[in-house]
């Protein structure tokens, strides 16, 4: 999943996946936003991920939910 373009369900680039992190309760995506900069977090939840499209290395993600 790692390298997966990130974007929301409107299309707005969030960033790059940069590594997923593992927690108790679900594993964490740490999203690297274009030009660098803070990782912003999503949870690896069905409320939050609209869709990972292997072939198109794309991942959509609920804006709401991206920290």
């Amino acid at each position: 999943l790692e390298g997966l373009r990130v974007e929301t369900e409107t299309g707005e680039h969030v960033g790059t996946l940069d590594f997923v992190g593992k927690t108790p309760g679900n594993d964490v995506y740490f999203v690297l936003p274009p030009g660098g900069g803070e990782h912003r977090l999503a949870p690896a939840l069905k409320k939050c991920i609209v869709s990972i499209d292997l072939e198109r290395g794309l991942m959509v993600v609920r804006k709401d939910w991206v920290v």
